[in-house]
């Protein structure tokens, strides 16, 4: 778990940072839903970070506004970094969590709603890229923030 979290708040900030080279136009940008453009999916993923985190009973929820600009994308990977690591902080929680979703309390074992943080991020970043890449502007590359990659970085940073 530890391995996961770990990778995916430094892809995350990998990608908000080369996000934040594009012109703002790009975050316009969408696959075929125009309501899920590249600014509603960075507030949604820092959003979906703050809310496994208050699930698993370390933060309050609080509501992001939409990035307008590039210099509001890297304001949101300030936030988003600061929640990450408190993500990972958790990566050893074990047995479950109860909390309420502003409709009913909901029971889950800590390790899921960690693993769905992983798989949520992922998801997300694959579809900013394919936004961009639809609508003529510059993808990301997603295999230079895979695991493959992440493992090479840490490496690195260890010599």
């Amino acid at each position: 778990m530890k391995l996961g979290l770990r990778h995916m708040a430094w892809a995350n900030q990998q990608v908000y940072t080369q996000l934040a080279q594009r012109p703002d136009a790009a975050l316009a940008a969408y696959i075929s839903n125009p309501e899920w453009t590249v600014s509603r999916l960075c507030e949604h993923i820092v959003g979906g970070a703050d809310w496994y985190a208050f699930g698993l009973g370390i933060r309050d929820w609080s509501d992001y506004e939409l990035p307008k600009t590039m210099g509001d994308v890297e304001k949101l990977a300030v936030k988003l970094a600061e929640v990450d690591a408190l993500l990972l902080a958790q990566a050893e929680k074990t047995g479950t969590v109860t909390y309420n979703n502003g409709t009913e309390l909901k029971t889950w074992h800590a390790a899921t709603i960690l693993q769905q943080a992983i798989h949520h991020a992922t998801e997300h970043r694959a579809q900013i890229s394919a936004a961009l890449e639809a609508n003529g502007f510059e993808p990301l590359n997603l295999d230079d923030i895979d695991l493959w990659a992440f493992e090479v970085f840490e490496n690195s940073t260890l010599q």
